[in-house]
């Protein structure tokens, strides 16, 4: 008992917190991208997003590198005047990048202090400084870096493509915590449906005992009566059942507190948005078109469609033969000090240059056309893909705002259905009380209040799960689960 009430305490101070005291959809929504393990999971995806554009970058990547290097060369002099011993400390310092018109520059720094010795003369010592750059420009297979610049729009397309792949998951999880949460409503409207029918054909029972108890009714309206108690508990147990293990695994998804596993969500109030509203609304105001270039199902294959061209480019530019052209020029200076080497080097007091090209013909490119042809034709895919994607959504949308419509009159008849059934089963209880119809008459049209009941309120369910889906088919929830993702 004192467990019962302590839980009983502990939702009533959770309901109390909730707004409008009630699990609502906007609950479960915030409460899943906070808390659910799954959302969690698409959210690691969001980290790579930028994977593709920065590779796309790397081509442009400037490298920084240093050297450091020791050499003892005692070999043995050939020539009266040559040094029969040698050693030189060396450091370099270069910096390496490629600009966006394809030429690849080097920038390099180099100081070296040397000792020759000699068999004939005193040893000497000296330092050398040596300042250099450097430049290279490929004249056909990556001119003015038509390939390079390809590339990084490859990379770029890739993660709009990725981001939109993520976006587009996270639509499909929210609509599953929609659905879930519209099947744990329904399943506790149906519980509550199958609780009133048993509550109703009990009081029928004590009608019928009596009659029979005074001499005035039949054993068969009896055993009609106590079938359709027994009908009636196990609908209720099943209904009850369902409804437990849908709640579980809302509590399970959500990651909410686990002492609410114990609790009875028959108890738990639950209330339904107005989301029709808006998707009314998206499809008054947005045409299919727009709909097919918001959507990120749509962006996805449209960005993918647009990397593959990218990439292709590429790989045809960098399929041609190679014909470089490349220059030179460095300044440097032996000296007896370091710094008034460098000083002197910075004067360019004694330069050197030099000029090249470079040619490089392979002469089946079997590789290159291979890498070439694949990429046209996943280019090629691509974008038939992109198109078809384009069309399939034009006509979902069309198709949606319809069956949004159809499902809200669908709807109305239902309800206009239910209270007509209501109202019959009230005459039906009345005419049996005044003795001028059955209790097979009574026990059917409380069925038929039932099944209208359960039609009403699966329409209702329906009818907000097909909402939701035209609002997600629209684009309007991928601005929210974009921020949501990014924080």
């Amino acid at each position: 008992m004192i467990w019962v009430f302590l839980v009983g305490s502990f939702v009533q101070d959770a309901i109390n917190q909730l707004p409008d005291r009630a699990v609502t959809l906007d609950f479960v929504i915030s409460k899943a991208i906070e808390s659910s393990d799954s959302f969690r999971a698409i959210k690691a995806n969001q980290r790579q997003v930028q994977s593709p554009a920065l590779l796309g970058l790397s081509t442009y990547d400037p490298l920084l590198s240093a050297g450091i290097s020791w050499l003892d060369d005692g070999s043995e002099p050939t020539q009266p005047f040559m040094p029969s011993g040698i050693e030189s400390l060396t450091q370099e310092l270069s910096l390496m990048g490629q600009t966006p018109l394809g030429q690849s520059l080097q920038l390099s720094i180099s100081q070296q202090k040397n000792k020759y010795s000699f068999t004939t003369i005193a040893p000497t010592e000296f330092q050398r400084a040596r300042l250099e750059a450097q430049i290279r420009q490929n004249l056909w297979r990556n001119f003015l870096g038509a390939g390079s610049r390809a590339f990084y729009r490859a990379g770029q397309e890739g993660s709009e493509a990725l981001q939109a792949s993520v976006i587009n998951e996270a639509e499909k999880w929210l609509l599953q915590f929609v659905e879930l949460f519209h099947s744990a409503w329904l399943a506790q409207r149906r519980h509550q449906s199958a609780q009133g029918s048993l509550e109703r054909r009990l009081n029928l029972k004590k009608v019928v005992d009596r009659r029979v108890a005074r001499g005035s009714g039949l054993q068969n309206d009896a055993l009609q009566v106590q079938s359709a108690v027994l009908a009636a508990e196990v609908e209720a147990s099943r209904a009850h059942l369902s409804l437990q293990e849908l709640w579980r695994a809302l509590v399970i998804g959500l990651s909410l507190p686990p002492e609410l596993l114990k609790v009875d969500p028959a108890v738990i109030p639950m209330k339904l948005d107005e989301s029709f509203g808006r998707a009314q609304k998206a499809c008054d105001l947005q045409s299919p078109e727009q709909v097919a270039s918001q959507n990120s199902e749509s962006r996805l294959f449209e960005s993918r469609s647009l990397s593959k061209q990218s990439e292709a480019q590429a790989k045809s530019q960098m399929s041609r033969f190679s014909l470089d052209a490349y220059a030179g020029l460095w300044a440097s200076n032996n000296e007896d000090s370091l710094k008034d080497s460098f000083r002197d080097s910075l004067k360019f007091e004694h330069p050197g240059w030099v000029i090249g090209g470079e040619l490089k013909i392979p002469l089946m490119r079997a590789k290159e056309r291979a890498e070439s042809e694949m990429a046209v034709a996943e280019s090629l895919s691509a974008k038939a893909m992109a198109s078809l994607k384009k069309s399939e959504i034009v006509v979902r949308w069309l198709n949606d705002c319809e069956g949004l419509k159809a499902s809200r009159n669908h709807r109305d008849q239902l309800k206009r259905a239910h209270e007509m059934q209501s109202q019959r089963e009230v005459l039906e209880r009345k005419r049996f009380e005044l003795g001028d119809t059955s209790v097979y008459s009574v026990v059917q049209a409380a069925d038929d209040r039932s099944f209208s009941e359960m039609a009403y309120e699966a329409a209702e369910a329906e009818l907000r799960n097909r909402a939701w889906k035209t609002l997600a088919l629209s684009g309007a929830l991928s601005e929210q689960l974009q921020q949501a993702l990014l924080r």
